[in-house]
């Protein structure tokens, strides 16, 4: 469309390096404001294009981003494409390297084409080293003379070091990063100092890029060139003994830069020959230096990268196995690359499958993610054939141990996905060669020998009931059919597997279930007469019995059956309540007699399902003696019975009953309650019932002797208990809460919120009560927090408050109960309330702030320590926002600054904790001319001033610290306009000093950190 085109104006492109330290602002910007604009980052570092995708996918922005690099491990993200590119040809070279230098002669553009090895970049940069001379270089050697020296004189010594430098990703070159340098030096013979001087004139070049205290040889294709240059031309072993003289740290980036010259025989001869030197044990291999060092090992010498791990782990046992830790998460990367590569596959994905049988990680790339990926049709991570992976999975198959089973059975569910096809990036890169290939199907033909591949195996598991994984191999044949049906030329092959399946597990409905789904969701993707036959397939798949049927209507959730002659219409009103109407029909038509039904409940009792609740509730209404059900259901207790299938089962049948005759329901509820083994649902049997005073009498019983857990009296919430019980006795049961301790008081807590729910509570009317359960102590108390506990205690107490309800008396307890959480001992209590607390504190101060301010004054005298340090932080500004206004900042001015007078010395640093700095909105703020009259009457001297600056140094920020400084200094600068007090600018003049001392530092340990993700 003609509006989506960018205009000139708004496309961006920029070298990362060149504004690094601006990027992450200027790109926020960009997004805030709403702006169209493609910005283009080159060079771009994958941890900064993350952060920079965050950003450009903000709510309202119109910003686009492409960032450019040379690997990235971006895959999967979310919103990200990801186009690879391969090395340019050597005609595109050739056209970049004469658009760069229009004299370039025809042998030399020849020569820039052999180094750049396919870099754009590098063509640029060689060809620019050529401008102002004419002559034809002979070689690609003196090429990169040329590129090095320019007209300057050659100084070996120096080449020498370079080439040296070029072995490495980075190099500590000053500060205490130096002694990397050091390293390298003595190597040489060399002084630090020395080498420094010979090195620092290739960063005047470009050769040597600078950032922070490090150096890098850049572009790559030169480094490589001047890597093998320095091979070349030292004997065998040299680099060995070079590798044998470094530190750890200094050896992996010795290691991860030779991987851009694995294709020398010497480096690769170098791999074979260090890894058991490097690794000789397994406790060498569990250690982070050790499996860092294999993780790139296998750049260099994967086959014997392979046959190595393979003799350290192999013949572990997988509870052996289970204990390798610290080093397990680079030897998976590693076996990511090498099960890549078709000739380690075999051995690799056996490792891996041992390892993932010995999981100890639990995020979605570990072993077990990894092993199971390998078997998904599309983006497997392999080169290997299906025939190559089933050699493995079907010798983990027979498999003595089950858990290695159990990972096959698993990878045999993801051979029958079929869409959302997703791995993890960077495994298809080993060394400097082309990146692997996932092996993928390349006719139909092949796609559906790999479904029959797994199901065949499947079916033989779930057919085979003494196999621990039977029901769970059923299951995943069944939660594919849907997907599965959609293969005509599968249909007849699926149809005779399913006759065999049910043959063998008459009541499995999944078939049906995948058919309906099909019917509803994918019909319409088929032609007409494939459409019949399963419409026709469906009626033939529906058990014949009603008590069947009405189990299999409530096998899935209420609305996961839909009418099968009736498509989904996206843009429709879909009837999503098919399913349940089938449950009611059946029912309806049903006799109605209990016994009639008896059947029916014994298959909810060994086969529960997520819908049985509308059947037991629809039969109960249905039958005229529904406490035979129940009866039933008592006589068919056992002592290794689920107990909660039961009690669910037995409260439906109360509610059920009481619907049509609540005399019935209480007949079933007396029956219920009769039943020892069933008293844990107690009070949920009494709330299928609806409560009354009697009811009520009884739950308030059952909580008091410890019948049923406090928690459980929500449920009664539920009902409209305001209308039909008495509020003394409502009153009643919170109080007895209360006596349960924190479990207690937080299901008070609960129950009341329910309660309350759109009401308010009138004058002596559960208000005693809500005063009572938002004071109590025994909050403090409970070992875990939700993220809705504390928020519903601030709704309840703002319910007291918003009524008006408020007496000194109940202000007092409050504000005693807040600040008693400093004397908590454990100090998360006070982190989950801290934000809550604040909020009722400043709506106290509204209308008593002398008795808020008097309390927290008559604490601080008597509270000491830790408490002491927690009472001021629960008063201060947060923690993510220091430079917010405190909770004081609401206390009027005449009664903080009557009292900082009577002690400046002491109390004003006590004022500028909390008072309020700022207007405005984060992004643009300004100072608050309140605080700039405070500063301008009361600072007589520049240090009173020191307690503003943690506030403005620490709290959230985005981007680098130095980002966050340089903002504070201009709103330094700001102040310093505004206030008249001398004694203000000098505090600003030495703060801003030290600050730009301080941006500097940060900057530098910036680059550092930048530095650090190249290495």
């Amino acid at each position: 469309m003609p509006q989506d085109v960018l205009s000139e104006g708004q496309v961006i492109y920029c070298f990362y390096e060149d504004v690094r330290d601006r990027l992450l602002n200027i790109a926020r910007e960009i997004a805030d404001t709403g702006s169209r604009a493609l910005m283009i980052i080159d060079d771009c570092p994958d941890s900064v294009h993350t952060r920079l995708s965050e950003t450009v996918h903000r709510d309202g922005s119109r910003c686009h981003l492409i960032t450019i690099g040379v690997e990235t491990k971006a895959y999967g993200m979310r919103r990200n494409l990801i186009v690879e590119l391969n090395a340019a040809s050597n005609e595109l070279i050739g056209r970049i390297a004469e658009a760069t230098n229009k004299q370039l002669s025809e042998k030399n553009a020849s020569l820039i084409r052999d180094l750049s090895q396919g870099f754009p970049r590098m063509a640029v940069f060689a060809s620019r080293a050529l401008e102002g001379g004419d002559e034809e270089l002979s070689s690609v050697e003196t090429l990169i003379s040329r590129i090095v020296w320019g007209e300057h004189e050659i100084d070996q010594s120096a080449f020498e070091g370079l080439q040296l430098l070029s072995l490495f990703t980075i190099v500590g070159m000053e500060n205490d990063a130096a002694k990397e340098l050091e390293e390298i030096a003595d190597y040489c013979g060399k002084t630090a100092r020395q080498m420094f001087n010979e090195l620092r004139r290739f960063a005047e070049r470009g050769v040597l890029f600078r950032q922070g205290d490090y150096g890098e040889v850049q572009p790559l294709p030169l480094a490589m060139r001047l890597s093998n240059q320095w091979l070349e031309s030292n004997p065998a072993g040299t680099l060995e003994d070079l590798f044998r003289s470094l530190s750890e740290e200094m050896k992996l980036r010795m290691v991860g830069r030779l991987r851009w010259v694995s294709w020398s025989d010497r480096v690769s001869n170098f791999g074979r020959a260090l890894l058991s030197e490097a690794l000789p044990n397994e406790a060498a291999l569990d250690s982070e230096f050790g499996s860092k060092l294999l993780d790139r090992f296998v750049h260099l010498a994967p086959d014997a990268t392979m046959e190595h791990l393979d003799r350290l782990l192999s013949g572990k046992s997988i509870d052996e196995l289970a204990a390798f830790d610290t080093g397990r998460r680079y030897a998976i990367w590693a076996l990511e690359k090498l099960v890549f590569r078709r000739q380690t596959f075999d051995a690799a994905a056996r490792l891996l499958l041992k390892l993932g049988a010995a999981e100890n990680e639990n995020w979605a790339n570990n072993a077990s993610g990894q092993f199971t990926g390998l078997y998904q049709l599309y983006l497997s991570g392999t080169e290997a054939t299906p025939e190559e992976k089933l050699v493995v999975l079907d010798d983990g198959l027979a498999d003595a141990d089950e858990r290695v089973r159990k990972l096959c059975v698993d990878a045999l569910n993801r051979m029958l996905e079929n869409w959302h096809f997703s791995r993890s990036g960077g495994s298809e890169h080993i060394g400097a060669g082309e990146a692997l290939q996932d092996w993928q199907p390349e006719t139909y033909g092949e796609v559906f020998d790999y479904y029959r591949a797994a199901l065949s195996r499947l079916e033989r598991i779930a057919l085979n009931t003494k196999d621990p994984s039977h029901q769970t191999a059923l299951n995943t044949i069944g939660s594919h059919l849907r997907s599965l049906f959609s293969n005509v030329s599968l249909l007849d092959e699926i149809q005779a597997m399913i006759a065999r399946l049910r043959k063998a597990y008459p009541a499995w409905h999944k078939a049906a279930l995948g058919v309906n789904e099909w019917l509803y969701f994918d019909r319409n993707g088929a032609d007409e007469p494939y459409q019949r036959r399963l419409r026709e397939y469906y009626d033939e798949l529906l058990p014949t019995d009603p008590l069947e049927q009405i189990h299999f209507y409530s096998s899935g959730w209420a609305t996961d059956i839909h009418d099968p002659d009736v498509s989904y219409d996206r843009e429709g009103d879909n009837d999503h309540h098919y399913g349940k109407n089938k449950i009611h029909e059946l029912v309806d038509a049903a006799p109605n007699e209990a016994a009639y039904f008896f059947p029916f409940l014994d298959t909810l009792l060994e086969r529960n399902t997520n819908s049985g609740w509308i059947a037991v509730v629809r039969i109960a209404r249905h039958v005229d003696d529904p406490e035979h059900l129940l009866r039933h259901l008592v006589q068919n207790i056992t002592a290794d019975g689920e107990i909660a299938v039961i009690s669910n089962i037995a409260r439906n049948v109360i509610s059920g009953a009481a619907q049509t005759d609540r005399n019935k329901g209480l007949e079933c509820l007396a029956l219920a309650l009769d039943v020892q083994s069933l008293s844990g649902a107690s009070v949920e049997f009494l709330a299928s019932v609806g409560l009354d005073d009697a009811l009520m009498r009884r739950a308030i019983e059952f909580v008091q002797n410890d019948t049923v857990e406090p928690h459980q009296v929500s449920v009664i919430a539920f009902n409209d208990i305001l209308q039909t019980v008495d509020y003394g006795l409502i009153e009643l049961l919170v109080s007895t809460l209360l006596t349960k301790q924190a479990h207690g008081a937080w299901a008070a807590v609960d129950f009341l919120v329910h309660v309350l729910y759109r009401s308010d509570p009138n004058e002596g009317r559960l208000l005693q009560s809500l005063k009572a359960v938002v004071t109590n102590r025994a909050l403090f108390d409970k070992p875990r927090y939700s993220n809705m506990d504390w928020y519903h205690w601030c709704e309840l107490v703002e319910k007291v408050l918003n009524g008006g309800h408020v007496d000194d008396a109940f202000s007092v307890e409050l504000v005693d109960f807040i600040i008693s959480v400093t004397s908590v001992k454990e100090y998360n209590v006070q982190l989950s309330f801290d934000d809550y607390a604040q909020k009722i504190l400043r709506r106290i101060i509204s209308s008593s702030p002398r008795l808020v301010w008097e309390k927290y004054h008559e604490a601080l005298e008597s509270l000491d320590g830790r408490a002491l340090y927690r009472l001021r932080s629960l008063f201060e500004a947060g923690v993510g926002e220091p430079s917010a206004p405190g909770v004081f900042n609401d206390i009027p001015a005449e009664i903080y600054v009557p009292w900082m007078l009577e002690n400046k010395e002491e109390r004003m640093p006590f004022i500028l904790d909390w008072i309020q700095l700022f207007d405005g909105t984060k992004n643009a703020r300004n100072w608050n001319s309140a605080f700039v009259s405070f500063v301008d009457a009361h600072v007589d001297r520049a240090e009173r001033l020191n307690a503003l600056r943690s506030r403005l140094t620490t709290g959230m920020w985005w981007g680098s610290y130095a980002n966050k400084l340089e903002a504070e200094r201009d709103l330094l600068l700001q102040l310093r306009e505004l206030s008249r007090n001398p004694n203000v600018h000098r505090w600003i003049d030495k703060t801003m000093s030290q600050m730009e001392q301080n941006i500097t530092d940060e900057r530098r340990r910036d680059a550092n950190r930048e530095a650090s993700y190249r290495a």
